[in-house]
């Protein structure tokens, strides 16, 4: 069990050579819905119904391969990124994003979770490539829950 798991697949805390992470914390404000209404011959504009609507979760971290020879280290990062990308693949559906262990200051032993599915995913440029490949990735869950369950 790692510290954020997506789809029951450590994306942060397990792997050493997966390190993908929340970079604007669990508690953001939700997109709304709805629009002001302009009526002709009034000044301003009058407040429409507002609701929340959706919840953009970005995610952003690293991939890299390990091992030791650079053969080894090919093959662990081709394999890492294979088994990131199963389970990030924005034409999958809904999954469930958790938060446990302490997580971004989350009370040890409790855990958070919310269903999400992923509206994109961007590749970085690989650096070290015969070294140490690392590349670094950037994701955007969205949810249609506004509001994470925080669960002991």
């Amino acid at each position: 069990m790692g510290l954020l798991e997506f789809r029951d697949f450590g994306i942060s805390g397990e792997n050493p050579d997966i390190c993908i992470d929340l970079i604007e914390g669990y508690q953001l404000p939700v997109n709304v819905r709805g629009t002001d209404y302009i009526v002709p011959k009034r000044d301003g504009r009058q407040a429409g119904n507002r609701r929340a609507d959706l919840l953009i979760i970005p995610l952003a971290g690293f991939v890299r391969g390990s091992g030791a020879n650079a053969t080894d280290r090919l093959e662990t990062f081709n394999d890492n990124v294979t088994a990131l990308m199963a389970v990030m693949d924005p034409s999958l559906g809904l999954g469930t994003l958790k938060l446990s262990l302490g997580y971004l200051g989350l009370p040890v032993g409790s855990e958070a979770t919310i269903e999400a599915r992923v509206r994109n995913a961007a590749p970085g440029k690989i650096t070290s490539y015969r070294f140490s490949p690392q590349q670094p990735w950037t994701f955007e869950l969205e949810s249609l829950s506004t509001v994470w369950d925080l669960g002991s």
